[in-house]
Formats: structure tokens, sequence, C-alpha cells
């Protein structure tokens, strides 16, 4: 019972998952990048921070003695973005939140944005 407990344990910790995940000597997602960063997030090599970029923008920021060691998974930030500025649709910045009509037009208004196509997108699924 004890051997079949343990084989368990280790073919879930040794998935392909996991292996796809390989850290560097960095402590970092091999093929990706690490830079020493402020907690802010900029470049300084005398940071106490580490960022993971694996593109234009970093996955994440932490600080270095949190990186050592860490096993775990690792966040990866999506990176296609659009190449320009899709437009402000925001109908949300013309309401006076400050009045309790406003508060409520507001707040139906994010709702309204946030949920705009994911319940279309739901039901195709």
């Amino acid at each position: 019972m004890r051997l079949r407990a343990i084989i368990g344990l280790v073919a879930l910790l040794v998935t392909p998952a996991s292996l796809s995940m390989a850290k560097d000597a960095t402590g970092c997602v091999a093929g990706s990048r690490c830079i020493t960063v402020t907690k802010d997030g900029n470049p300084n090599p005398s940071g106490t921070f580490v960022a993971q970029c694996r593109g234009k923008f970093p996955d994440f920021v932490v600080p270095q003695e949190r990186l050592t060691g860490w096993s775990g998974q690792m966040f990866e930030l999506a990176q296609n973005y659009p190449p320009s500025d899709p437009g402000t649709d925001a109908p949300w910045r013309t309401i006076d939140f400050r009045t309790p009509q406003g508060a409520d037009a507001y707040i139906l208004a994010l709702r309204d944005y946030a949920f705009d196509g994911m319940i279309e997108a739901l039901v195709h699924e």
C-alpha cells in the first residue's frame, strides 16, 4: 500500500506539464530570460527582484529569494496583444458615479462591458 502511494505521488509530480516547466540556473523557465529589476519592475543590476520575460512584457516580478528553490508552476503572461491601440470603448467613463443613479448605471455599464461576448462564447462551447 505504501509503495503504491509513493508511485502515485511520483506519477503526479513527473507529468509532461511539470517537465515542460523546467527551470534554468537562474530559476526561470528554460527559454525565458531573467533580469534583475527594482520592486517596480524597472531594470536595475543592483535590484533585489527578478523579472522573467518570454516576450515583450514580463511574466512576473518577484523578490529574488522567492524564486530560488521554487519548484512549482510559473505564471506565463499572454504576449499576443494587438500591435496598436484598439480604441477607447469605455462607456462608463461618461457616467457620474457619485450619485445613487449614476453609481448603479456605472456598475451596470462595467458589467455589460465585461460580459460582452462571454455569454455567446459559453453557449457555443
